[in-house]
């Protein structure tokens, strides 16, 4: 959605981060508003084998500068549809 609302969207990588697919290596973090984040958690589940979970540091939720949360998303196989996963 960032990139949506940015005249101006800048991501600067190396082929150390070049995957096949979105998750392969790692949980993708997604960063989500604290006040509806359970919600967006849902609704990122309804798409099949998709698994979240809240990020939590000791037992407590963690909190971003923005003071929003992250969920970690993982799935057992390559997403091909994730265009048509817009929330």
């Amino acid at each position: 959605m960032i990139d949506e609302m940015a005249s101006r969207f800048v991501v600067v990588v190396d082929e150390t981060k070049m995957v096949q697919y979105l998750g392969e290596t790692f949980k993708l973090p997604v960063e989500v508003d604290k006040f509806n984040w359970y919600h967006i958690l849902r609704k990122i589940e309804s798409y099949a084998d998709i698994k979240v979970e809240r990020r939590v540091n000791e037992d407590v939720a963690f909190i971003t500068d923005n003071g929003n949360y992250i969920l970690d998303v993982s799935y057992q196989k390559e997403l091909t549809h994730i265009s048509s996963m817009s929330i």
